[in-house]
């Protein structure tokens, strides 16, 4: 049986994180960083780091996640839609791109010979 390493957590790079939901649009993480003050083991707010901003949403059924370039909790709900709309645009044009790159499969079926036969 194969072996399983687990990698193990990085105490430097920890984030609190926390939730927030219209219960509509979707879903708001903010992950704020942290650090464990080594005197008394406190979680202390780290602020030499940002805090960042992830947004979530459902779309067809599948849970769509992407950073929201904000500053704030409050400029984060404002772009949460322009910034999905653009994350969805944006996916939806890789797709193409790949399907319009894919060579073509299969036999073609030449109408006009079939006319002249």
């Amino acid at each position: 049986m194969p072996s399983i390493n687990v990698t193990p957590m990085d105490s430097n790079d920890l984030y609190r994180r926390r939730y927030y939901t219209d219960g509509k649009a979707g879903i708001i993480m903010e992950q704020t960083p942290v650090h464990i003050a080594e005197d008394d083991g406190e979680v202390i707010t780290d602020p030499t780091r940002p805090v960042k901003y992830v947004g979530q949403c459902f779309l067809n059924g599948q849970l769509l996640e992407c950073p929201i370039p904000a500053k704030s909790l409050a400029e984060a709900i404002a772009i949460f839609g322009k910034t999905f709309t653009a994350f969805i645009n944006d996916i939806q044009s890789k797709m193409l791109q790949q399907q319009l790159m894919k060579p073509a499969s299969g036999l073609l079926i030449d109408e006009g010979f079939k006319k002249r036969n």
